[in-house]
């Protein structure tokens, strides 16, 4: 539920409504923008099917979130940032879901969300133009918190730099509870199966590719950084916080 709040102060100044009838149960942390401004971004809903809603909002409509298209999901998909270029939407969906009698009994977040250990992650490209879904198979168990830049190399192969976490026993999430971050021996306990990837969607034959940049065992490497007139074009430098452990 979208909040006011005082720029200066940080007081809540009461509920945001939007002008449009968009259902969204839950929304992204980290949306995107094109170059003329335009906000692209998602939400998953909970209704008689799970569905994702991609959508965009104007600047000179700051309230008005506009559909470009839907897809449907096996859960109520957790989702934190997304790629974006100029032609296409990338969505992740995870292994991670949130329970939705969880959620209505109150429950912190982290004891809302539930880690699918025998599913991998899918890829949907959406095509901004006309709001249509290209679905690819990762085959592995991965969730990514943070993207970093998405571009076309020059034979067309869509790119998503991405940081991601591999070990499906550990919720990443967790690295940050007071009972770790107050506890000295447990602190420096953070396998993650943390990595920064480059993942590679030919958009011609359905194939996917995915290369390791860095990896640790312990540890997070996270928060990506580029240079921002960058987006959408293959970068040189790309810039990561490594924290918690050995890394």
């Amino acid at each position: 539920m979208p909040l006011i709040f005082d720029r200066d102060t940080l007081t809540q100044k009461g509920l945001f409504h939007w002008d449009d009838k968009l259902a969204c149960t839950l929304g992204i942390t980290h949306p995107k923008t094109l170059k003329d401004g335009t906000q692209i971004s998602y939400c998953a809903n909970k209704g008689l099917e799970n569905q994702i809603h991609v959508y965009k909002i104007h600047p000179s409509q700051p309230k008005t979130r506009v559909l470009i298209g839907s897809f449907t999901t096996k859960h109520l998909a957790y989702g934190h940032s997304m790629g974006l270029t100029e032609d296409y939407a990338i969505i992740l969906e995870q292994p991670i879901m949130f329970k939705m009698e969880y959620m209505l009994e109150g429950k912190p977040m982290i004891k809302d969300m539930v880690l699918e250990q025998d599913q991998t992650t899918k890829i949907h490209v959406m095509k901004l133009s006309d709001g249509t879904v290209q679905t690819f198979d990762t085959n592995e168990w991965m969730i990514a918190l943070h993207t970093a830049n998405s571009y076309h190399e020059d034979d067309g192969t869509l790119v998503l730099e991405t940081q991601t976490y591999s070990n499906k026993d550990s919720n990443p999430f967790a690295a940050v509870l007071f009972e770790k971050l107050d506890d000295i021996n447990k602190i420096g306990d953070q396998e993650y199966g943390s990595k920064f990837q480059k993942i590679s969607l030919n958009l011609k034959d359905g194939t996917l590719k995915i290369k390791d940049y860095m990896s640790v065992d312990n540890g997070s490497l996270d928060l990506p950084m580029f240079n921002p007139k960058y987006s959408g074009v293959k970068n040189c430098f790309t810039y990561l916080s490594p924290y918690f452990g050995p890394t």
